[in-house]
């Protein structure tokens, strides 16, 4: 299976597992703001946010420490992610692996570990916390 989206590719925040990982770092009075914004923009009724589902996403990614959406952008297709701790000024960035549903999910437990070890990488690489400048090198 090849699957590649194009690089600038814009995706609903509601509807995807990077989207609902970083939704899953505000709170959920933020989420249903953002949800009721999404819906005024989207004049395809079929295609408005359910705050039910979404949240039922994003506390499941909450509780687990990862998002792994199978078949929601492509059949066939998924993906397992994870937020990168939160950057200065309160920027939110996601990593994802993906590819195969089938082979994800033979691979979870490989994949969640490389992801949490990359994540670790790059907080020791980069120590300061959110908002703060890093002191000159």
């Amino acid at each position: 299976i090849w699957y590649a989206v194009p690089i600038g590719t814009i995706g609903p925040i509601a509807r995807s597992g990077s989207g609902w990982a970083m939704l899953g770092a505000r709170s959920d009075d933020e989420i249903a703001e953002l949800v009721r914004r999404i819906n005024f923009h989207e004049p395809d009724p079929a295609r408005k946010a359910s705050l039910e589902d979404l949240m039922r996403q994003v506390e499941q990614g909450r509780r687990d420490g990862y998002v792994f959406n199978k078949h929601t952008l492509e059949q066939g297709a998924g993906g397992i992610c994870m937020v990168l701790p939160e950057r200065r000024f309160g920027r939110l960035f996601a990593l994802a692996v993906s590819g195969p549903v089938e082979r994800l999910e033979e691979k979870e437990a490989e994949v969640i570990a490389g992801l949490r070890a990359g994540i670790a990488r790059l907080e020791a690489a980069d120590p300061s916390p959110a908002g703060e400048a890093a002191p000159p090198a």
